[in-house]
């Protein structure tokens, strides 16, 4: 087997592997798996892709990684080890084009148009932002809504849907993208031990109300979170498909027809 592409997500202390091989078929892998055996980060698994596997299944009666006992042996997919040896310096000199560039979030929050539609936009220590909605999130990292703020100063490298791309896995009916680059697809969270742990320190915090919007950046020393703009304006954009001018820039990238994507 062929590794063709990778996405990440995680559930609070775990780390799962979203691999897509050249049988079209898409295998759910604890990172863990991957990393005692290759000796990857996981912001470096895109050296990985185009490379034959050696799969490793679970057998009869051990538990997966959803906590369930394994019915048969040799179907679901355990690990794998590379046919050819990975010489993690090597295949940074030759493939460093194939790895992502990760942003590292700096704020969460949420989004109400006038039809009072909630979504939440995503902001990113570069000043850029991406948009997506709290269903998703979840669905993605296992949080729950008061949770989300913990994710700040993680890194992701978001997918979008292109144009035309069937969206009906996520939005529940047949509807397709009519914009390149303005739905978030997959948020593509990528973690290390020391990432969970600070998850973990700021869901204490948040659940003591401690706002962690206003503790100390390591990124800006003068990163505030003022609410000067509850009164966005609707003048650039006359309040196109009902969402504010500064939604519309950050979210949709100046693009008001890709706020037709939302529902």
């Amino acid at each position: 087997m062929k590794i063709i592409n990778i996405n990440s997500l995680f559930k609070i202390d775990k780390q799962f592997l979203h691999i897509e091989f050249d049988d079209s078929k898409v295998r759910v892998i604890d990172f863990n798996e991957i990393s005692n055996i290759i000796r990857v980060s996981a912001y470096e698994l895109e050296l990985l892709i185009e490379s034959e596997v050696i799969p490793k299944y679970y057998s009869k009666g051990e538990i997966n990684l959803f906590g369930q006992s394994v019915t048969f042996d040799n179907l679901q997919l355990k690990g794998f080890t590379l046919k050819e040896r990975f010489n993690r310096k090597n295949s940074i000199e030759t493939f460093a084009h194939k790895l992502l560039e990760f942003k590292t979030i700096s704020e969460i929050k949420e989004i109400t148009n006038k039809k009072g539609t909630s979504s939440l936009t995503i902001n990113f220590i570069d000043n850029s932002s991406c948009f997506v909605r709290a269903k998703d999130l979840k669905a993605w990292t296992g949080l729950e809504e008061k949770h989300f703020a913990a994710l700040m100063g993680q890194k992701c490298c978001p997918r979008y849907f292109k144009k035309d791309e069937v969206m009906s896995d996520f939005y529940g009916q047949l509807n397709y993208c009519t914009s390149d680059n303005t739905i978030v697809k997959s948020l593509n969270l990528r973690f290390d031990d020391n990432n969970f742990e600070k998850i973990k320190e700021n869901i204490l915090k948040i659940d003591k109300g401690i706002n962690i919007y206003e503790i100390k950046k390591p990124w800006e020393n003068n990163f505030n979170n003022d609410d000067d703009d509850n009164d966005n304006s609707y003048e650039k954009y006359n309040g196109y498909n009902d969402w504010d001018d500064d939604t519309i820039d950050n979210a949709f990238e100046g693009d008001p027809d890709a706020t037709w994507n939302v529902d």
